[in-house]
């Protein structure tokens, strides 16, 4: 992170900041209404990257909160931290799907097709699963 902000503080000193900014965000390519360039997508990897790294953060420091209570048992407190986790996981990476400028509408068909499709081929897992987190919740395990 510091020979970044280094490099940055650099390029700017001497004037090549700009000059590097509008050669990055000239090489791309249209695909429909989206605009994908070299610039955009930097900034995409840079926000997922960052996004992914706090969100792992805040997970564990929920863990650490979670850990702490007296009144919930072991296997809640995983339960919990893995709801944590896998939510501020897909929230971090839909931020950084709208930050590189894909439109989260125009993934709503594929998604549904996609989940269609798993629903039927894994009704058997997900049933298992659901039953699995009944049996946690229930604390009869």
């Amino acid at each position: 992170m510091g020979t970044f902000i280094i490099l940055v503080t650099v390029m700017e000193i001497f004037g090549l900041l700009h000059p590097t900014l509008e050669m990055l965000g000239s090489i791309g390519f249209h695909v429909g209404e989206v605009d994908f360039n070299l610039l955009g997508l930097i900034k995409g990897v840079v926000t997922v990257g960052f996004l992914l790294w706090m969100s792992i953060w805040l997970s564990k420091l929920a863990d650490s909160q979670l850990h702490r209570m007296p009144n919930i048992s072991p296997s809640l407190e995983v339960l919990f931290s893995k709801i944590i986790k896998i939510g501020l996981i897909s929230i971090s990476i839909l931020i950084g799907l709208t930050t590189v400028g894909i439109d989260l509408s125009s993934l709503a068909i594929l998604g549904g097709a996609v989940g269609l499709g798993l629903g039927f081929g894994l009704q058997k897992v997900i049933s298992n699963l659901i039953s699995g987190v009944i049996l946690l919740l229930d604390k009869s395990i």
